[in-house]
């Protein structure tokens, strides 16, 4: 992690009764330069995101159910 990940981490967690989510996932072996649109790169990003959706599965559908109770 980065220390500003770590500093957000921190705060978040001296919240009290906060119910906090982190869906996040490493870009090391693929460009996370904003303006690298290449069909490549996309189709990369987007192979990432379907594959954190489905590791968090369990953690977005309690998201969505504590979302949904207000």
């Amino acid at each position: 992690m980065n220390s500003q990940i770590d500093s957000e981490d921190m705060i978040l967690h001296n919240m009290g009764d906060a119910m906090i989510y982190r869906f996040q996932i490493s870009l090391n072996d693929i460009s996370s330069e904003m303006d690298n649109s290449s069909p490549q790169n996309i189709n990369d990003l987007k192979s990432k995101a379907t594959n954190l959706i489905r590791s968090s599965k369990n953690e977005i559908d309690r998201l969505v159910k504590a979302l949904s109770a207000f």
